[in-house]
C-alpha cells in the first residue's frame, strides 16, 4: 500500500522503519526519507505525508511495533524484507487479484499513482515532488504514458463552428 500510496520505490520501502514514522499534532503521519537516502530525496522534500487510508492501513500493520522494519522479513520479523522481495510481494498481490503478472510491478504502482492523481488534476509539480523527480520531464513520461484526453482537441473549434450558424451539415 505504501508503494501505491505516497509512490515510493521498493529500495525505499525496504529499508522504511517504523521509527521513521512520525506524528504530526493534528494526526497526520509523516514518513520520513531523509535518514533513508542521507539528506534530500531526489527533489523532494525528506517526509511525505501519508494519505489517511493509507495511514490507518499502515497502523493496524505495524499494530504495537515501536521499532522495527515497516516490512520486515518473513523469516525474521526483526531484519527488513529486500527490494527484491517486495517485488516478490507485489506479484503475489497482483495474481491473487487476477492482475496479469507481467504487468503488476512496484514501479506500476509509481506510475499508477502519478496517472492517478493527474487524472484528478493535482499539479504536475505536486506529483513530481511526491515521487522525487528531479526533472518535470520525468514526471511527464509518467503520466503523458497513460494520459486520455478529457475533451477532444477539436472542442477549441467550436466557438468558430457556432459562429458560422450551424454545426453539422443537413
Amino acid at each position: 500500500l505504501i508503494l501505491a500510496g505516497v509512490g515510493v520505490r521498493r529500495a525505499t520501502l525496504a529499508g522504511a522503519r517504523v521509527e521513521h514514522l512520525r506524528r504530526r499534532e493534528d494526526g497526520g503521519v509523516l514518513l520520513h526519507l531523509a535518514v533513508l537516502k542521507g539528506g534530500r530525496y531526489g527533489g523532494r522534500e525528506p517526509e511525505v505525508l501519508l494519505p489517511v487510508w493509507l495511514r490507518d492501513e499502515l497502523e493496524k500493520w505495524i499494530g504495537k511495533r515501536v521499532g522495527g522494519p515497516i516490512v520486515p522479513r518473513y523469516e525474521n520479523r526483526d531484519d527488513p524484507a529486500s527490494a527484491d522481495a517486495i517485488y516478490r510481494i507485489v506479484k503475489r498481490a497482483a495474481a491473487r487479484a487476477g492482475i496479469a503478472p507481467e504487468r503488476a510491478t512496484p514501479h506500476a504502482l509509481r506510475r499508477s499513482l502519478a496517472t492517478l492523481l493527474d487524472g484528478r488534476d493535482v499539479p504536475i509539480e505536486s506529483i513530481q515532488a511526491l515521487l522525487g523527480h528531479e526533472q518535470r520531464a520525468t514526471t511527464e513520461i509518467y503520466i503523458r504514458s497513460l494520459r486520455v484526453p478529457k475533451t477532444s482537441p477539436g472542442d477549441a473549434l467550436a466557438d468558430v463552428v457556432n459562429r458560422r450558424g450551424g454545426g453539422a451539415s443537413k
